[in-house]
């Protein structure tokens, strides 16, 4: 027997015993069926299967394109091979199961600070990780980590959610300069109004019209000078 597995011994079908300390044993062969089962860590990568994307809802109904990996290793052999059929395809069902619930209860974007799957990778690695612990207790499998290593919105929405960003993105930098520009025009009039220049309302109104169009403008200012 080799290091890290371990041996079950059933006899006519029923459990006998389990080999755990590496060695050269001597079995009675008559009516005797072995399962080894390994207890070193393993991973699993989702979706199992090659070739294909696996698309989760978030809590807004976004379509997301995610992948992750699963970490663990076997707690207890007699459930892993007695409990399940075959644990390794227990766990990548239960492991996709688990993916959708718990990505589900997320946005992939959020405003302040409110959890969302773009932002709060831990929170959502934590989630998974107890949600699959819980559902493969039956199973002898011990989760040591559940973590994504990929999630984006599906190509059938990409388009249309980058313009979304890029227009978000727009409007907070258009802002940003207003509120910039606002807080350099009063400072402007201000300094005049220190050195003893005096203006009316209507030569403030101006100034502060030319002051508000020259910063805020996304082109070079043209000064231009009247002929008359």
């Amino acid at each position: 027997m080799r290091q890290q597995t371990e041996t079950l011994i059933f006899r006519y079908g029923k459990y006998e015993s389990t080999l755990t300390t590496p060695g050269l044993y001597w079995n009675n062969f008559c009516g005797r069926e072995q399962r080894v089962c390994s207890t070193a860590i393993q991973s699993l990568d989702l979706p199992a299967y090659n070739g294909k994307n696996l698309v989760v809802l978030d809590s807004r109904g976004n379509p997301l394109v995610v992948s992750g990996v699963v970490v663990y290793h076997i707690d207890d052999t007699y459930k892993a091979t007695v409990a399940t059929e075959n644990y390794r395809t227990f766990i990548e069902t239960q492991s996709e199961a688990v993916l959708k619930s718990v990505i589900g209860r997320f946005p992939y974007e959020a405003q302040g600070d409110a959890a969302c799957l773009q932002r709060n990778g831990d929170v959502v690695a934590q989630a998974l990780k107890v949600e699959l612990q819980r559902q493969l207790v039956v199973a002898g499998v011990h989760i040591r980590s559940f973590s994504l290593k990929e999630i984006s919105y599906a190509p059938v929405i990409a388009a249309a959610m980058l313009k979304r960003q890029q227009a978000q993105a727009m409007v907070e930098a258009r802002q940003t300069i207003v509120a910039g520009a606002v807080d350099m025009t009063h400072s402007a009039v201000e300094q005049l109004k220190e050195r003893g220049l005096k203006l009316d309302d209507k030569e403030t109104g101006r100034l502060v019209s030319n002051l508000l169009t020259v910063i805020c403008s996304e082109s070079d200012a043209t000064p231009t000078l009247p002929l008359a």
